[in-house]
């Protein structure tokens, strides 16, 4: 049985999760407890097209400014 207060949680908890803006196509996922998953190549990659940075760029400001923060996951994915 649904409550109020339940789904009152449930919207609280979706509304604070921390969303990389513009990252969308790197999201690849959630937890159990509401945090964003995000490929880490294609966070990268995101960097490189959308400011014109090399990879090794992206990289040191990913690492640098926002993978620090821990408020997401990233996954190193590879495809085989």
């Amino acid at each position: 049985m649904c409550t109020r207060i339940n789904l009152l949680l449930k919207y609280c908890i979706y509304v604070y999760m921390y969303i990389l803006e513009g990252f969308e196509c790197a999201q690849i996922g959630t937890t159990h407890d509401n945090i964003a998953v995000y490929d880490y190549d294609k966070c990268v990659q995101v960097f490189v097209e959308r400011e014109s940075w090399t990879e090794e760029e992206a990289i040191e400001w990913m690492e640098y400014n926002v993978v620090c923060q821990d408020k997401a996951i990233f996954v190193d994915v590879h495809e085989d």
